[in-house]
């Protein structure tokens, strides 16, 4: 989350990791979800902070693995 261009998609990771973790916490180890849950919005806003950037990283991998596919296909 240290690189501006690429804080949102780690946000974004960073969220689904926590979601895990305050599961796991709840579920498994019986305690208290509260802390990865706070630090799930903290996630949260960064990445809806952050959004046009994550956009922009996904459509830049997304033409980029359609151009790959594209020359893959051909003969």
């Amino acid at each position: 989350m240290l690189v501006p261009r690429l804080s949102g998609p780690a946000a974004l990771g960073l969220a689904g990791l926590i979601v895990g973790a305050a599961a796991t916490n709840a579920f498994i180890l019986g305690t208290s979800p509260l802390h990865p849950l706070v630090l799930l919005l903290v996630a949260a806003l960064v990445a809806w902070g952050r959004r046009e950037q994550t956009k922009a990283v996904l459509g830049y991998l997304g033409s980029r693995s359609r151009r790959a596919w594209k020359t893959a296909q051909e003969p």
